[in-house]
């Protein structure tokens, strides 16, 4: 079996013994975001987006779950920085894996403000799929 059926195959067994990850995207490059969306939802996984920073720690907030954060640096009210920083007071939200991304911030800062990975966009969205399941992957070991 080769091709469109392969993969086909291959995710049909992983929807059957996987439960789906819920990712939120805190973007507001919208060409980033709907490309980002798309290779995650190929993965079989929910994505929700949110374009600013203010609104998606209102979101953090909340009880809504997620296995995973993924995060912009440049983001209107309220940085990427800022976001982390403040979703790791949290205690419903200390250990979840957050990932930022941005073309123009330094890992050092990212790790810093306690990320668990830094990507520079766009070079790095290939590697994303790969970094989001080793953070899950090392999640699970540790719990």
């Amino acid at each position: 079996m080769t091709g469109l059926a392969e993969v086909n195959t291959r995710k049909e067994h992983r929807d059957q013994n996987t439960q789906v990850l819920t990712v939120l995207h805190v973007e507001d490059d919208e060409t980033i975001s709907a490309n980002v969306k798309e290779l995650l939802e190929s993965e079989g996984w929910a994505v929700e987006t949110l374009s600013d920073g203010a609104l998606a720690l209102e979101e953090i907030c909340g009880n809504t779950h997620y296995d995973l954060l993924l995060v912009d640096y440049d983001l209107p009210g309220l940085n990427g920085l800022e976001l982390v920083q403040q979703t790791r007071v949290m205690v419903h939200r200390r250990y979840l894996p957050i990932v930022m991304m941005s073309g123009t911030l330094d890992e050092p800062a990212a790790r810093q403000a306690a990320a668990d990975a830094f990507l520079h966009k766009p070079q790095d969205i290939g590697n994303l799929v790969q970094t989001i399941t080793r953070l899950l992957r090392e999640r699970e070991q540790d719990a």
